[in-house]
């Protein structure tokens, strides 16, 4: 066989390799991909997102009220996203009270609210990989405090 011949056969050989390196390459990049939690176009998971507005995350998309609580001009609920595995609290603010949600991961950090729309005052979100709890301070429309309500823990 010819130098030429030698040096064609072993760099089909080699070619032959490389496409099947990079083919198990991919396919591995595949699947820790499809392995990711589908957080991950939302950008924070469970303790990654404790801090953050549920808003600006799209956490928000397949969030569920998990406990609620009726008080005096208003609710209170404690939402949880499956996708992001958080928590946050939001209540409803109008009428002739003023409602300021919490959200806290017992014996961890507390966040009053972020943001609102036209019938929601929501917090930022704590780790909902573990007990998660919503609460608000009510006061009336005069300003008078009203006290301290729990939608309860989850």
């Amino acid at each position: 066989m010819s130098e030429d011949a030698v040096v064609r056969q072993v760099s089909g050989i080699g070619q032959r390799l490389l496409g099947l390196v990079l083919s198990v390459i991919v396919g591995v990049g595949l699947a820790v991909v499809s392995a990711a939690p589908a957080s991950a176009a939302a950008g924070c998971y469970g303790p990654n997102c404790a801090g953050l507005n549920p808003a600006q995350f799209g956490c928000e998309a397949d969030a569920v009220t998990v406990r609620t609580k009726d008080v005096p001009g208003g609710t209170i609920q404690l939402r949880y996203s499956d996708g992001c595995r958080a928590n946050w609290a939001r209540a409803t603010y109008g009428g002739w009270s003023y409602l300021e949600p919490h959200v806290w991961n017992p014996n961890g950090p507390s966040f009053d609210w972020v943001q609102y729309n036209s019938a929601w005052r929501w917090t930022r979100m704590v780790n909902g990989l573990i007990e998660a709890c919503a609460g608000a301070h009510v006061w009336d429309f005069w300003g008078s405090y009203q006290g301290w309500h729990v939608a309860g823990c989850a």
